[in-house]
């Protein structure tokens, strides 16, 4: 964060310091930077974040989330007979 508040310094006393056709000319550099230091704020999530958790019981949450999560694994998936293809991958590694 000290990065971003020496970068902020550095815009505003530049901005400050230019004449009118000086500002004219460098407007676009100057809004680059800005748009630069939005885009480096954005992904500082960490500092101020979106979402805080807010969860009473975490393990029983916890709980319920993983028997969630093993109901829908046995909804959508199935075991695969393999058996030919193990077949196969036999027939070769000894014939060969």
């Amino acid at each position: 964060m000290d990065c971003f508040e020496a970068d902020m310094k550095n815009v505003l006393e530049r901005v400050t310091k230019y004449s009118l056709s000086e500002f004219f000319h460098e407007k676009q550099e100057t809004k680059d930077k800005i748009l630069h230091m939005k885009k480096e704020i954005d992904k500082f999530s960490v500092y101020t974040p979106s979402f805080s958790l807010n969860v009473p019981d975490l393990e029983s949450a916890t709980d319920k989330i993983v028997d969630d999560i093993k109901s829908k694994i046995h909804e959508y998936i199935e075991p695969c007979d393999n058996r030919f293809s193990l077949q196969n991958y036999e027939y070769v590694t000894k014939e060969l």
